[in-house]
């Protein structure tokens, strides 16, 4: 069995429960938070239902540099828009893993933060 098949396993588990999640987003309270401090329900889907383009990212590419990757606004327009976001990127990540082999995982992927290096591991 290769890392990919096995790693696939638990990726199907968490898309799983992560959607189940996201369905249940109330689309008329996008703006409650929980406390002050808090990030909007809203906001904080879409970030969720966003998280599988990382996964990609780092099947794909060999790193990221948070001072100059661009993301997309985390603004809630509908939970049918959140969940077909989510589905689109959690489909895609899983293809990027399904496809990768047991040496494009070793591969080092380096996160950083322009000259500040954040991790340098293997996929």
């Amino acid at each position: 069995m290769t890392i990919a098949e096995i790693l696939l396993q638990d990726f199907d588990n968490e898309m799983k429960g992560t959607r189940t999640t996201l369905e249940r987003i109330p689309e008329d309270k996008p703006d409650f938070k929980c406390h002050d401090k808090s990030m909007p329900m809203g906001r904080l889907a879409v970030h969720v239902a966003s998280l599988p383009r990382f996964g990609t990212n780092i099947l794909t590419t060999p790193g990221m540099d948070l001072a100059t990757t661009k993301f997309p606004d985390l603004v809630f327009e509908s939970r049918e828009k959140l969940l077909e976001t989510f589905d689109t990127l959690a489909a895609e990540a899983r293809a990027a893993l399904a496809k990768s082999s047991d040496a494009d995982l070793e591969q080092h992927w380096k996160f950083s933060f322009g000259d500040k290096l954040i991790s340098d591991m293997p996929r």
